[in-house]
């Protein structure tokens, strides 16, 4: 199977991801995808002979679960598959300790990063649930950092920004990653005493089969294999009450990559760099299984995504001491910060953006879904993001939240060119000149729905699992429009 046929299948599986990531059944095709019976997805196999793992939960019978599926590469097998939930290996050793509590949060560091649209602000980079381990955990908290197992301590960090929050018991997020903003000299000092951080370069995400290493805090270094990737994987770990007491919660992270390493890591390991044997650096290592056989022993968040994510520059031996490609922040960016799955957008949870930030969101949302479509096409897609808004329901309770709910509009799904280009695109352009006047109009509520009512929609050329034995209720050039997905 090729790397395309490989990406094929991916997104496949992240339409089924998607039903997990909601808390909810799902529908037509989909009623067997039902969060209380998977604990996930994904590719087994090896390379013309692959299929779909399905992580079926304790108790439940595989006999749930259709034997082969339709897909866009036509029917693909799947296979029940039962092993122990994989842990996030954070808990009670030396690596980023918390002040002024002095409790120890245990983590390792990943890369090292510099803010895309800002010189002076460096980041330390790793998984974002060693940053959350305490309930209530916020930004601009200080931490005391120690750069190697044996304690060196050099300096002070603020948490800058994380993907994962200490929220409920179960809650689905789109990355385990997280930054740890650093002054200047205690940045430089980490490029000198921590020589895993700076990998060789960026690489890219791998796929199955392709080699790889964990590079763990003083040097010792894992080896392993790319099992292909996983979606919507359920993650033990434990967070730190308020009280000091310990509680088990469950993360579902939407997007991880599998590996089978040569031999299980440790805890501690959570944020290490997982790197090519040439150096590259592929990712943040999340989590891990002590397990026998051939299947995945270890799960890592794609450096690309988490770089897309936070909008940072990753510090490689390649690029240091290079100028750094510093670029204006985009005036979304200025007004809204990065939202986080499972809270409420914006600066304040439960706080709602501004008018001027609901239009520029909305513009772009209809800019890149629907501007080769028109103006029409853009006020056909306004009206799906307006009837989702006044349903007021788990799509989100405003404009900005309906547009930003992760893996809703792939258009702002993390780490692909359509999110670069919508960021950077300005009223210059015709389209998106248009887009905002439309955006203005819906916001202003000077609007009325002509898609009877639809809150779902997809192009001619592919047919969604959801949509599935569906009656559409209205149709405008390439797309389809629904109204009685649930």
């Amino acid at each position: 199977m090729s790397g395309r046929e490989l990406q094929c299948l991916w997104r496949a599986i992240q339409a089924w991801a998607e039903a997990l990531g909601q808390q909810r059944c799902g529908v037509g095709a989909l009623s067997w995808v039902r969060p209380e019976i998977i604990e996930g997805f994904s590719i087994g196999g090896r390379p013309g002979h692959l299929h779909v793992r399905v992580h079926l939960a304790e108790g439940w019978p595989a006999s749930l679960l259709p034997r082969r599926v339709e897909t866009t590469l036509g029917e693909v097998p799947l296979q029940a598959w039962r092993s122990a939930r994989p842990t996030a290996q954070c808990a009670t050793l030396q690596g980023l300790r918390t002040s002024p509590s002095g409790e120890a949060i245990l983590g390792a560091l990943g890369f090292l990063a510099a803010d895309q649209h800002a010189a002076d602000h460096y980041y330390l980079v790793t998984a974002g649930h060693v940053l959350a381990a305490r309930s209530g955990v916020g930004f601009d908290e200080p931490f005391e950092i120690f750069t190697t197992p044996d304690g060196v301590r050099i300096g002070r960090a603020y948490l800058a920004q994380t993907s994962i929050t200490g929220g409920a018991e179960v809650s689905a997020y789109e990355l385990d990653a997280g930054l740890l903003r650093v002054s200047a000299q205690v940045w430089h000092s980490l490029i000198r005493e921590v020589p895993a951080a700076l990998p060789q370069r960026l690489g890219q995400t791998p796929v199955l089969g392709d080699r790889l290493q964990v590079c763990l805090p003083g040097g010792d270094v894992v080896a392993g294999r790319c099992q292909g990737m996983s979606a919507a994987m359920n993650i033990n770990t434990h967070r730190v009450a308020p009280d000091g007491s310990t509680e088990e919660v469950t993360l579902r992270v939407q997007s991880l990559v599998a590996a089978r390493l040569d031999r299980a890591t440790q805890a501690g390991d959570s944020g290490a760099s997982v790197q090519d044997p040439g150096g590259a650096l592929l990712g943040l290592h999340c989590a891990g299984l002590d397990t026998d056989g051939d299947e995945a022993n270890a799960w890592f968040t794609p450096a690309q995504a988490a770089i897309s994510y936070f909008g940072i520059l990753p510090i490689t031996r390649e690029t240091l001491g290079r100028p750094l490609p510093v670029t204006p922040r985009p005036s979304l960016r200025a007004a809204l910060p990065r939202s986080v799955p499972g809270t409420a957008t914006g600066a304040a949870a439960g706080a709602a953006p501004s008018r001027e930030v609901a239009v520029d969101t909305l513009a772009r949302t209809l800019w890149a879904e629907a501007r080769g479509e028109g103006r029409r096409g853009m006020e056909a897609v306004a009206c799906v993001v307006m009837n989702r808004v006044h349903r007021q329901t788990w799509w989100g309770r405003n404009v900005v939240d309906v547009c930003r709910k992760p893996w809703q509009f792939s258009c702002w799904n993390p780490g692909t060119p359509s999110l670069e280009r919508l960021l950077k695109v300005s009223p210059a352009d015709a389209a998106f000149a248009q887009a905002l006047d439309i955006a203005d109009l819906a916001v202003k509520a000077d609007w009325k729905d002509f898609t009877d009512d639809a809150c779902h929609y997809h192009t001619v050329d592919i047919l969604p699992d959801w949509a599935a034995g569906q009656t559409p209720c209205f149709r405008l050039g390439r797309h389809v429009f629904y109204n009685r997905i649930r």
